[in-house]
């Protein structure tokens, strides 16, 4: 019985882990998919865009196979299932955890990163560059005779 709790425990907490990356993973993607509309606006509105800095990989997280690839055959309570595995597996969640929060950190100390007090911020696609605030109330008034 107390195996079982064991397990279970664990299971939750990896379930856990995986609710968070997987959340963290939906926030970048919002992001990348916020810039590439910003991107694809400047272009629309003639401007050309180009990277900045040198080109990167996708990504640098390795990608390791789940703990239950190499227990295909095995169930957990078989004697003969190898232990070192197991230990390899529970390692894995770390060096993702650690990899990935080391992305995370080092995203906001880039010097060419997005500024978000820029002149520039909004939908490019509905803002008027040369008006001010406050007086788009004259683009709608009717002719003065």
């Amino acid at each position: 019985v107390q195996y079982n709790r064991t397990t279970d425990e664990e299971l939750s907490e990896l379930e856990d882990r995986v609710a968070v990356t997987a959340s963290e993973v939906q926030q970048a993607e919002s992001e990348v998919s916020d810039i590439e509309s910003r991107i694809a606006a400047l272009r629309a509105a003639g401007l050309t865009v180009k990277p900045s800095g040198k080109p990167r990989r996708k990504s640098n997280l390795p990608i390791f196979l789940p703990r239950v690839a190499g227990k295909l055959g095995k169930r957990p309570e078989d004697p003969n299932a190898d232990p070192s595995s197991e230990a390899k597996a529970m390692a894995v969640p770390y060096l993702l955890r650690r990899k990935f929060s080391n992305s995370l950190k080092s995203q906001g100390k880039d010097d060419d990163s997005f500024d978000r007090k820029s002149v520039y911020r909004g939908s490019l696609t509905q803002r008027n560059p040369n008006a001010r605030k406050g007086m788009a109330s004259h683009t709608f008034a009717s002719p003065s005779q």
